[in-house]
């Protein structure tokens, strides 16, 4: 088994020779081919986005509707835990239903704001201010953005689907309140711009879903867990914390291989078809400090014993198997 050290190195010697046909073959994608060529070629400055941050709770001013389950709004300073806000899958930005909230957070202090303004379709024109640092669905390329990268010209999702432009950005810095919300399971709901509510991240952990973010941080304490659709959704805490429970025997399954979900069904699955679908979804993570790892039945895997604990702050991507 190679460890994570050894397949960054080959995948960014592959990636740097321009030998896409040879990160193919391996069973990379191109969209992760195209990710990761960006995320190796030289940057002048050092970027905006959600991988290039380091995790901090972004928000939104006082005053700002967010939209809940019923259909009716609430200024974000009035939410309550428990409310049920509208949401969205936070990999395909389709509508889910309504998701509670979890948690409220305020913050207060110098502040660089973005003030977004929205153009619909009758031409009337509505404002979202927003700190920098949040993200907000672009539904094309698909993808969370933060607000102090969005410029004029790019589309936002409506909660009916639709989008909506955005027509001026407007980035200034002031002493102010600023509010956000967790949100379970999603971790997704809509502000308004007038009466249009654009769908945005309930906290900046959007950068967990980039592949970039998973080349960039590969080194040898890096350990990826496969799992199913409903396997990541239990394991995946309110919090970002991820909390992988024992199997059976008592362990759990861990690995240094990087592959598609075919390529770990067969490698990691032995091609078990009780396992299918098993590596649809991935976690990469920093293993915790303290944690005994040892040798599994093959030798590209390795197992703990007892449940296994990840801090949110630990995990570099979690989602649908972007390989």
């Amino acid at each position: 088994m190679k460890d994570a050290f050894t397949q960054k190195s080959e995948f960014e010697k592959k990636v740097t020779a321009g030998d896409t046909n040879a990160l193919l073959a391996d069973g990379i994608t191109a969209a992760a081919v195209a990710a990761t060529t960006k995320s190796l070629l030289p940057k002048a400055a050092p970027l905006h986005g959600a991988a290039n941050k380091a995790p901090a709770c972004n928000s939104f001013v006082p005053g700002t509707l967010v939209l809940l389950a019923s259909g009716e709004s609430k200024p974000i300073e009035d939410v309550e835990i428990g409310d049920k806000v509208l949401a969205a899958d936070e990999e395909t930005g389709e509508p889910t239903e309504g998701r509670a909230v979890t948690a409220l957070i305020r913050g207060e202090g110098d502040k660089t704001l973005v003030t977004l303004t929205l153009t619909d379709g009758d031409g009337d024109t509505q404002q979202i201010v927003a700190t920098d640092g949040h993200p907000f669905w672009v539904p094309e390329p698909g993808e969370w953005v933060d607000a102090i990268d969005l410029t004029a010209g790019d589309w936002l999702q409506t909660s009916a689907g639709t989008w909506v432009q955005i027509t001026a950005v407007d980035v200034h810095q002031r002493q102010a309140v600023v509010h956000n919300l967790t949100v379970a399971v999603d971790h997704t709901y809509y502000v308004l711009a007038g009466a249009t509510p654009v769908l945005v991240h309930n906290c900046n952990n959007a950068a967990t879903h980039d592949v970039e973010n998973v080349v960039d941080n590969l080194d040898d304490n890096v350990y990826f867990h496969y799992t199913s659709k409903g396997g990541h959704n239990g394991i995946l805490a309110d919090d970002g914390s991820l909390r992988i429970s024992a199997n059976s025997a008592g362990k759990v399954h861990v690995t240094q291989e990087i592959g598609s979900p075919a390529e770990i069904e067969q490698n990691i699955f032995i091609g078990n078809p009780m396992y299918a679908g098993k590596a649809d979804y991935m976690f990469a993570f920093r293993m915790p400090e303290g944690v005994e790892l040892g040798p599994g039945s093959q030798p590209n895997e390795l197992i703990t014993r007892g449940s296994l604990k990840i801090p949110a702050g630990n995990v570099l991507f979690h989602g649908r198997n972007p390989f």
